[in-house]
């Protein structure tokens, strides 16, 4: 720094009319967090959505009693985050994972936010960069739902152990059994499915049976 004084008439040399003093600063901790979300685009409910916090110090000094606070969106099922980081040298940096699953009772449209935060016990160079946000968006999406079921009418004894369901299943008969599929079907989504077709492959032996639109 340097100050200067000056004046209208002076009376001797005037090299003792400026004084320069110099002051150097400690350097100071930076901390610094940045959020992902992956997928970025395309959500659908029920489906599930990561998140990647990265951070660290970018200053020249050390800092103390660093907390990470990560509050999910009340949208997804999931835990809440708080991590405590005794300390943050120069240039450390540490990276986080997290996983939660989006309601499926949302709308298409619907918007979340999730914002990560970082403090520390200290000055800091710079504070702008101490949170970071990611926004989503539920997309609008059918989600098909399939099940089936058999049963040996003619010899429920057959039946046993379980059959199973889903999309693949197994069931004892004999010839001339009486068997029936219970298909239980629907749209858990937040849009119409268009164009659905249920389609009984591997039914050889039983009758009446084919595609369904």
């Amino acid at each position: 720094m340097t100050a200067t004084i000056s004046g209208a008439l002076e009376n001797g040399p005037l090299t003792n009319n400026t004084i320069t003093s110099c002051t150097t600063m400690a350097p100071l901790a930076n901390l610094y967090i940045t959020k992902t979300m992956n997928p970025f685009t395309g959500f659908a409910a029920g489906s599930i959505v990561s998140y990647t916090i990265n951070y660290g110090n970018s200053g020249g000094a050390p800092i103390s009693g660093v907390v990470i606070t990560d509050i999910l969106p009340s949208v997804l099922s999931a835990n809440q985050t708080v991590r405590n980081i005794p300390a943050l040298q120069p240039g450390q940096t540490g990276s986080i994972m997290l996983t939660g699953t989006l309601n499926t009772t949302l709308t298409g449209g619907t918007t979340f936010v999730n914002t990560a935060t970082i403090q520390g016990n200290g000055l800091e160079f710079f504070t702008g960069n101490n949170s970071s946000s990611v926004t989503g968006t539920v997309a609008l999406s059918p989600n098909i739902s399939l099940d089936i079921q058999a049963n040996n009418i003619t010899r429920p004894a057959l039946n046993f152990p379980p059959h199973g369901s889903g999309m693949n299943i197994m069931i004892q008969a004999v010839s001339g059994d009486i068997v029936v599929l219970t298909i239980n079907y629907g749209n858990n989504g937040n849009m119409n499915a268009t164009g659905a077709m249920l389609a009984l492959a591997g039914l050889t032996g039983l009758h009446n049976y084919g595609t369904f639109n």
